[in-house]
């Protein structure tokens, strides 16, 4: 008797800590209207879900072709890609803001793969595709001799993963700043 009067409170306090763990605070956009509650959001942003409050029992989930995206502690930002081109179709997916600069960075996944894709300001989103990395990174950051120096300086296929992507966009933006300068 002695140890269910102990165990029952504290399978209680787990069981809630891990249920409000899976949920982050967060909002996401609709049209012109800003929803916040808590977002849930799987490793490759195939099922994300919203409550409004913890304590409601089912989630509405959050698809890219229904709103324009979505943050997370106001840290981790999501946009929805409508024209993401398969083939001959176009699927919506969620890109992650992973570096915003004059270049901004994203990530997204598409049958389990990572994908990466660019932006210059003002620009349109652009996917690096991993079969021709090198050759479109090195026109895309065309105007930053040093880099594309760097990009090319290898004879080796360029590294198709989040950190050497975020190396080459973060050595592009310090390029940017000072030309701008």
């Amino acid at each position: 008797m002695g140890l269910t009067k102990f165990l029952l409170p504290l399978f209680l306090i787990i069981s809630v800590t891990c249920f409000g763990d899976d949920y982050r605070k967060g909002y996401f956009i609709q049209q012109q209207d800003t929803l916040r509650g808590f977002i849930k959001i799987d490793k490759q942003l195939k099922n994300v879900k919203f409550k409004e409050s913890l304590s409601l029992p089912y989630p509405k989930l959050l698809e890219p072709h229904n709103i324009s995206g979505f943050t997370i502690e106001n840290i981790e930002i999501f946009i929805a890609l409508k024209t993401f081109k398969v083939g001959h179709h176009y699927r919506p997916i969620f890109i992650q803001m992973i570096l915003k600069g004059y270049v901004t960075l994203y990530r997204g996944y598409f049958e389990d793969s990572a994908l990466f894709f660019v932006q210059k300001k003002d620009g349109d989103i652009r996917k690096i595709d991993r079969k021709y990395a090198k050759q479109f990174l090195s026109a895309y950051f065309s105007d930053c001799v040093e880099l594309e120096d760097k990009i090319f300086s290898t004879k080796k296929k360029l590294v198709y993963s989040k950190s050497k992507m975020t190396e080459l966009v973060s050595n592009y933006n310090r390029c940017q700043s000072h030309n701008t300068q």
